[in-house]
């Protein structure tokens, strides 16, 4: 969650979420984090959408406004799938990364995994010890409440914008 890929630098509403899928069949929490203490890995969920994915590849799901989550800049980008792969990643490659957070979560989900909720991680890249580079991101509109002398965003803009070769996202990864 500290990786700059990951984070959101503006501010607005997420208005899509875009990844690459390795199962099909499978539900889904497309989420938002706030780092309190990234160096001993603890992120409150902000809030999260569900979706179901039913099928393989790039997976883009539009955002109805009334669920659409409020983001400003450091916010990062999660997600929770019951298939701990879900989201497809490249493995110690060129652009991976070791800023990122995950959990296994298929003892139980703890009370303190939840919206709203601060929660410390189990794991991080570091002990992993696997770089990785996430096939995810969040598209950002400007929230339509904003006011005059607030700041303003393009109309839509994407955070963890896909790489050339592999239309790579951010590295972020909250898993059952």
């Amino acid at each position: 969650m500290t990786d700059a890929a990951s984070r959101f630098d503006c501010c607005g509403v997420v208005s899509a979420w875009e990844f690459q899928s390795d199962f099909d069949d499978d539900s889904i929490d497309l989420q938002v984090w706030e780092n309190v203490d990234a160096a001993n890995k603890q992120a409150t969920m902000k809030a999260f959408n569900t979706e179901k994915v039913d099928g393989l590849g790039i997976q883009r799901f539009d955002i109805a406004e009334a669920d659409r989550i409020p983001v400003r800049s450091g916010d990062t980008i999660g997600w929770r799938a019951v298939d701990a792969d879900l989201v497809k990643y490249l493995l110690n490659c060129g652009t991976c990364t070791l800023d990122y957070m995950q959990e296994d979560l298929s003892g139980g989900v703890p009370g303190t995994y939840g919206a709203g909720l601060q929660h410390t991680f189990t794991q991080d890249g570091n002990d992993v010890a696997e770089t990785r580079d996430f096939f995810f991101r969040a598209e950002v509109t400007q929230a339509p409440s904003l006011k005059p002398g607030v700041p303003h965003i393009p109309a839509a803009k994407p955070h963890g914008a896909w790489r050339s070769e592999l239309s790579s996202l951010p590295k972020l990864n909250f898993n059952d």
